[in-house]
């Protein structure tokens, strides 16, 4: 690839980048307002009985005492932290590699802690706002891989 060639393609992804985080702080701010009420995070299990017993079991939540799953405040504050770094983000001025190193970080601990409750207590857990925010986070440590592979890939040329 010529220098032109990466130079258009980091344009487009820097513009693919502003709106993925645009679209993903929308998300999570989204996720907090729907998760005050707590029918919109219940997940349903069957007693033995046969009776439905709704129980809160959402990765994301501002209201940290009513989480459902096992690590209820490192999700917490995780989310918190990649909700304040995805605005960060949406800044000009901080676009530097350390920013995105700290961010694609805190997207990779977000991602791990809120899978661990979905592999100890299996898919009755899932919720469709906890799936939206893990894909989007999956989403934002792809597109921000692929950001920091160009940024250095164009220092290199320089």
């Amino acid at each position: 690839m010529t220098f032109p060639e990466l130079y258009r393609l980091g344009k487009k992804l820097f513009k693919a980048d502003r709106i993925f985080y645009a679209l993903a702080f929308f998300l999570l701010f989204s996720a907090f307002l729907l998760e005050t009420y707590p029918e919109a995070a219940a997940a349903i299990r069957f007693s033995q009985e046969g009776e439905r017993i709704p129980v809160y079991a959402s990765y994301f939540s501002p209201l940290l005492q009513q989480y459902g799953n096992s690590y209820p405040l490192a999700c917490g504050v995780m989310t918190v932290l990649i909700t304040a770094s995805a605005a960060l983000c949406l800044g000009a001025g901080l676009r530097s590699l350390n920013v995105m190193y700290a961010t694609l970080a805190g997207n990779i601990l977000t991602m791990i802690f809120a899978l661990m409750p979905l592999v100890a207590i299996g898919k009755d857990c899932v919720t469709a706002v906890g799936v939206g925010v893990l894909s989007c986070l999956f989403a934002a440590i792809l597109l921000q891989t692929a950001v920091i592979i160009y940024e250095n890939l164009s220092k290199r040329k320089k």
